[in-house]
């Protein structure tokens, strides 16, 4: 804002023209010097350069001239008051003044008023500065003011984002001088993550290590001088332990900052709260333990309740183990003996045995404990083979006729050989299971579907799906059987869907219920 100045008391000219003119030409300002009707009758040269004008031009001119139309009037009105009593309110007071040159053009002024008496009566001496200058660095600084103030309240934002951010995210930031062995930057999330308090001040390096799982404090200390010395970035993973005795695991992520000698200024990194993380895998990993052990109780189970039927299907390769001997045994005594029988003979043995000791390698196979999944290259349709050999004896107990219909060139995908026996097995037996009262046809498909999966069909004749809880027949304990523990299909789907497969049943058009499942035909190992 632009205040006009006046002396409280009229001041009397006392020097010769001559001295007053020089002093006049002078000064620094436009001098103009007006009578009390407003008529201009002395200015300096610096009038002339500022408003443009000849002095010849100015000389009996109003002094409103040289103001901008808009404010003549109040400047008549005031003038005129001025005159009268000094002690009026200085013009311009509180508002902004503004010159007008010759040639249109406005800019700002600042304007210092003096009452003189003379023998003409009282004059006007009014000293006229071009703030133009001024103006602009103040619009500028005030620019500058608006931008920083803009910028502090955008940091502050940017403050507070990232305060909830890391909040949310469980995630907080340090730094840490090695040299000082002093913190010299934490979050308000490292505060929560170790329960400190930020009123307390910054905590020391000592205190955050305190806080460190007792078995993980000294392998944490090794990795973090380590890191420094050496000038490396980090992943460590550790336990803290809070003065409540509350359990967190702790995710740290630190890289060194250098210097410009190249050598070690500090330490900046994160923390992150990853206990409900390792909580969630710790737990996963139980649920993993307990699902390999159901699964080999169910293949147990299994194999329990098959048990009169494995024993007849051993008996028979041993039988005629024997039987072969005897026959051996005879013509080797024939003189001269039959070599050539006996020779025979003794090929059927070792046949006949080899085949009692693969059915009792494969229920070392499905008896086999342990929840590792190891997957290998194997052969769907062996599998297939291996499967109906070993429950031959229930198929023929229960008049069921077995029809294959496998894929040529003998497919291979890569799969848990035990655990596709187990889903196979599970298969079937519910197959026979809904043919036991009526016998009929068990019909095993293997193909390569649009999508180049592996699928499988297992289609009976039997009683078909449940026609009310056909959706839940997956579903763990759910059962239509009388003995049944509803753990056998739950199963099934787990051990597929582990392999990247998916499993189903549809209803068939006649008789029964055909369950199908595929398995992708990778040849590497799945990660």
């Amino acid at each position: 804002m632009v205040h006009e100045h006046r002396s409280a008391k009229p001041n009397r000219l006392e020097w010769t023209d001559t001295e007053f003119r020089g002093l006049l030409e002078a000064a620094p300002d436009a001098m103009v010097i007006a009578d009390e009707r407003g008529a201009i009758s002395l200015v300096n040269a610096q009038t002339e350069k500022l408003f443009g004008y000849h002095r010849e031009e100015l000389l009996g001119k109003p002094v409103e001239m040289l103001i901008p139309e808009r404010y003549r009037g109040a400047h008549i009105h005031h003038r005129r008051g001025y005159g009268d009593s000094p002690r009026l309110r200085p013009m311009g007071a509180g508002q902004e003044l503004f010159g007008l040159r010759k040639d249109g053009s406005e800019f700002p002024v600042e304007i210092s008023l003096s009452p003189f008496h003379s023998s003409q009566g009282m004059l006007v001496f009014s000293a006229i500065r071009d703030i133009t200058l001024q103006k602009a660095a103040q619009h500028e600084l005030l620019d500058v003011m608006e931008i920083s103030e803009a910028r502090i309240r955008a940091l502050r934002r940017s403050e507070a984002y990232l305060s909830e951010a890391q909040s949310l995210t469980r995630i907080g930031s340090w730094a840490w001088n090695p040299h000082l062995d002093k913190i010299l930057h934490c979050s308000e999330e490292i505060y929560r993550i170790y329960a400190m308090d930020p009123r307390d001040g910054v905590p020391t390096f000592e205190a955050l290590m305190q806080r460190v799982h007792p078995e993980d404090r000294d392998w944490v200390l090794e990795h973090t001088l380590e890191g420094t010395r050496k000038k490396l970035g980090q992943l460590l993973e550790y336990r803290i332990v809070l003065p409540d005795g509350t359990l967190k695991y702790i995710q740290s992520v630190r890289r060194p900052v250098l210097n410009a000698e190249g050598e070690v200024a500090e330490i900046v990194g994160t923390s992150i709260d990853v206990t409900e993380r390792k909580l969630a895998e710790q737990e996963r990993e139980r649920l993993q333990q307990l699902d390999a052990e159901l699964a080999h109780m169910n293949r147990v189970s299994l194999l329990g309740e098959l048990a009169g039927s494995l024993a007849h299907e051993i008996k028979q390769p041993i039988a005629a183990v024997v039987t072969s001997a005897d026959a051996c045994l005879r013509w080797l005594q024939r003189d001269p003996p039959d070599v050539g029988r006996a020779r025979s003979t003794a090929g059927r043995i070792k046949q006949d045995a080899s085949r009692a000791a693969e059915i009792i390698n494969r229920l070392q196979s499905l008896y086999k404990k342990g929840p590792t999944v190891e997957h290998q290259v194997v052969d769907v349709n062996e599998i297939v083979e291996e499967m109906i050999d070993l429950l031959h004896g229930e198929v023929v107990r229960n008049s069921i006729l077995v029809r294959t219909e496998l894929a040529a060139d003998d497919p291979k995908i890569l799969a848990d050989r035990v655990q596709l026996q187990q889903v196979l097995m599970n298969l079937m037996l519910n197959a026979i299971e809904a043919m036991k009262e009526t016998g009929g046809e068990l019909a095993v498909r293997t193909e390569l579907n649009q999508d180049g999966q592996m699928l499988v069909s297992i289609s009976d004749t039997g009683v078909g799906l449940p026609a009310d809880n056909r959706d839940q027949i997956f579903e763990a304990f759910f059962t239509t059987k009388p003995q049944g523990t509803g753990m056998g299909l739950a199963i099934t789907r787990s051990l597929i869907e582990a392999h990247g497969g998916r499993v189903w049943a549809i209803s068939n058009t006649g008789r029964g219920a055909t369950f199908q499942f595929t398995l992708p035909t990778k040849t590497e190992p799945r990660a």
